[in-house]
């Protein structure tokens, strides 16, 4: 964002400037905060991101979700022969983008589960749909062997235009992702509005529109990430999913067509509802609406460090209070020599004195913040078992609420 600001400084000058950002974590990265300096308010596509960024940004953040179409009919000439599928199996959907992370994503999980569930049966197919295979070979091979060279798993990894990747969620029966975090969760969004029964974590910003009765949950533990796998760092919270809650799930829509179609009719009515273009219109008309009435007018200055300025004081404090004095020779220059006798002695107790306190100050800052952040860990942690408990049955087991310190 700066780099953009610096390069093109009247796009942003004068006027009210709103953010739409995404993240898949419970807390947000630090050194990203300062962005938030260059926008006037940061809009965000779920509740979970929201209480991720509200905690850390400058400035006010405020929910705006993802609006859903879908396409009401196939595109002619498309169907199961297009993808070399079978006519007559129950296929499951997964897809991801090898160029994102394969630990967040956890493919390796659906392949798991989806062989739990059914072995090497024919009449039960697992498609995973990818792109961009080529440029981590390693990561190809990983997911490969996963497979075990089934062939009741296929792999496509294709790029496809938007109306095609729709056909294939059409042509398949069932959406399945089981993910250890994410933002929003696109993909769920417009498999529900399909009327596909989708089932997928019980965690992160998929848990604003998926609950016990337009989906099948999948039961998680939340664990501490131990390495770091891009900007995901250790130390922060992401799902373990339990994989053999997620094959009971994949058996039960087999052997149960019906509750498919139950499942499906209920999500495509609620994304209907909540995450039309109509409704999501609605909501950025009345906030824009009171905007119009309230935004500062055009030509203020735009000075997006002082904006930070705030939420950076803690740091600042303690980032000071570590600088080195400069020896007062290189201070003061040849007047040193001359006035040392005068001040240079009372000017040493107080450099001595001035070192002790900052010496203390700088623990008790230190103290601080690792208190702020274990507490910032502490509610991550909350936050994340409130979301997956918003849309288990009540009639299955508790999720683990112990978070785990080893990683995925």
């Amino acid at each position: 964002m700066p780099r953009f600001a610096d390069a093109r400084p009247e796009f942003m000058r004068g006027h009210y400037n709103i953010g739409y950002w995404n993240w898949e974590l419970s807390t947000f990265p630090e050194e990203w905060l300062p962005s938030s300096g260059y926008f006037d308010e940061v809009w965000v596509p779920s509740t979970f991101t929201l209480a991720s960024v509200a905690a850390a940004a400058t400035v006010p953040v405020r929910l705006v979700p993802f609006a859903i179409t879908v396409p009401a009919a196939l595109s002619p000439g498309i169907d199961r022969r297009r993808f070399d599928l079978p006519e007559d199996a129950f296929l499951f959907l997964f897809s991801f983008d090898f160029q994102s992370l394969l630990e967040r994503k956890n493919p390796l999980a659906v392949i798991e589960a989806f062989r739990r569930a059914f072995g090497e049966r024919s009449d039960v197919l697992l498609v995973v749909k990818t792109i961009h295979a080529a440029t981590v070979p390693d990561v190809l091979a990983t997911l490969t062997a996963a497979c075990g060279g089934q062939r009741n798993i296929r792999l496509i990894d294709e790029v496809l235009d938007r109306s095609e990747m729709h056909a294939l969620m059409v042509l398949c029966d069932a959406y399945v992702a089981l993910h250890r975090s994410e933002g929003y969760g696109l993909p769920l969004c417009e498999a529900m509005a399909m009327g596909k029964p989708v089932i997928a974590t019980a965690y992160s910003g998929n848990t604003d529109f998926m609950n016990a009765q337009n989906s099948l949950p999948v039961r998680c533990r939340l664990i501490e990430i131990a390495d770091e796998h891009g900007p995901y760092r250790p130390g922060a919270v992401w799902a373990d999913p339990d994989v053999e809650h997620a094959a009971e799930h994949m058996r039960r829509l087999v052997q149960d067509r019906s509750l498919g179609g139950s499942l499906g009719d209920r999500a495509r009515h609620d994304m209907a509802r909540v995450l039309s273009p109509q409704r999501v219109g609605e909501l950025m008309y009345t906030r824009l609406l009171a905007l119009a009435e309230q935004v500062m007018p055009a030509g203020r200055d735009f000075n997006p460090a002082a904006r930070h300025e705030a939420l950076g004081q803690l740091h600042l404090l303690r980032d000071v209070s570590r600088v080195p004095y400069a020896s007062p020779r290189r201070v003061i220059g040849p007047m040193v020599t001359m006035l040392k006798g005068i001040f240079l002695r009372p000017l040493r107790r107080i450099l001595r004195q001035q070192t002790a306190y900052n010496s203390v100050l700088n623990g008790v800052m230190t103290d601080l913040t690792q208190r702020l952040d274990r507490q910032q860990r502490e509610i991550a942690e909350l936050t994340g078992l409130l979301y997956q408990q918003r849309f288990l049955r009540e009639d299955e087991p508790a999720a683990d609420q112990t978070v785990s310190r080893r990683a995925a």
